[in-house]
């Protein structure tokens, strides 16, 4: 549930938090400064140094922390249930991108051009691009084929959940897509010495395909434990990973829910017709 306390670079940033800290404390106890020896040397400002950077990256990653997420994102349980019904009845979508990008390695005598793009490639090799383009891809429809929603709220006050959307292609589609994009491509491939392809699916025009709640069964108070800026302050003074846990015991279960849609470019998958044809029909969303 709360993966973030468990992951291995979390965890280790975590225990040289607190063991900086405590040598800092005991330093200041001790000899009323943050030296080791009392005296400044060079290795107190190496060590000053690794603490300050690696508080930075603890509260960075305490930020975009799935903990962090959960209580930034609370909705009561009628909310959540809104929120579905909207996404299910939500059937609007973009275009599909295909993208292609040419490039040669430059050598080193070569002279580079004034408005030139160049970047250096995973082998450590100057590229420079000398064309691309892209081509829209248009589908006809979208539904919604979700079927059985499960979201259990019996016997719980307080619970975490994972809503995600997931777009499909019906098999002619899928064809289709691919029949384009080959069509697309072949005659490019020999346009320069590099060819890559990058496709970028734009299917629900920038609406995120998951996200993480934390939902309050019949409007419960989920109290200043689950407070952004309570969960803010005990962060900057590194207790983060011990309200992780607090909370981790506070929450009562950790579902999921999965929206599918399916999309396509030869059918109106929202005629009955077609319904029934490919089963569409038996899968009409509705809440357990």
């Amino acid at each position: 549930m709360l993966m973030d306390c468990w992951n291995i670079p979390y965890l280790f940033n975590y225990i040289l938090q607190i063991l900086l800290e405590a040598l800092f404390i005991r330093n200041l106890v001790v000899y009323r400064n943050m030296c080791i020896t009392g005296q400044y040397k060079w290795y107190d400002a190496i060590l000053i140094g690794i603490f300050f950077l690696n508080y930075c990256l603890y509260f960075m990653l305490n930020m975009i922390a799935y903990t962090c997420e959960l209580i930034t994102n609370q909705i009561t349980d009628l909310e959540m249930i809104k929120k579905i019904q909207n996404i299910i009845e939500d059937n609007s979508f973009g275009p599909s991108k295909i993208s292609y990008e040419c490039s040669h390695i430059v050598s080193s005598k070569e002279e580079r051009k004034k408005n030139g793009i160049y970047y250096i490639d995973r082998d450590e090799l100057t590229r420079e691009i000398t064309q691309e383009d892209t081509l829209t891809y248009n589908y006809k429809s979208m539904r919604d084929i979700s079927g059985k929603i499960n979201f259990n709220t019996t016997g719980y006050k307080i619970i975490s959940l994972n809503l995600s959307i997931q777009v499909l292609l019906d098999q002619n589609t899928l064809n289709d897509y691919n029949k384009t994009k080959d069509t697309f491509l072949n005659g490019l491939k020999d346009k320069d010495e590099y060819f890559e392809t990058n496709f970028i699916n734009h299917y629900l025009d920038g609406r995120p395909l998951y996200s993480n709640y934390l939902v309050k069964i019949n409007g419960g108070n989920c109290g200043c434990i689950l407070n952004f800026y309570f969960y803010l302050v005990l962060t900057i003074f590194g207790f983060a990973f011990i309200l992780k846990l607090l909370i981790w015991l506070y929450l009562n279960d950790k579902q999921s829910i999965a929206i599918k849609k399916i999309i396509s470019s030869k059918f109106d998958v929202n005629d009955p017709e077609i319904e029934r044809t490919f089963g569409y029909d038996q899968l009409t969303p509705k809440f357990l």
